[in-house]
């Protein structure tokens, strides 16, 4: 099993927001210039008291924590169960 993977949401104030979630539990899939992230829980698992919605058009900056290879951009898509980035 590899290790937990570590995401970073920067907020419209540039407040930064981390976490690690558990490798199993995520989801990644890049494609050309978007990367879709899966979850099996929802964002406010981890991050309680930031409204999803409120989300889209963040800054992401994810690391695999399997593969460990970082995804960067903006938030284009989101829902309580994943979201779609934009890469820089």
């Amino acid at each position: 099993m590899g290790r937990d993977t570590r995401i970073t949401f920067i907020d419209e104030n540039n407040d930064r927001h981390d976490g690690r979630l558990p490798r199993e539990d995520v989801v990644i899939a890049s494609g050309i210039r978007t990367v879709t992230v899966d979850l099996h829980h929802r964002w406010t698992d981890w991050f309680p008291g930031i409204p999803v919605a409120a989300m889209k058009g963040w800054e992401v900056v994810i690391t695999d924590g399997e593969l460990d290879v970082t995804y960067s951009g903006m938030i284009e898509e989101i829902s309580p169960f994943g979201l779609i980035i934009r890469e820089a």
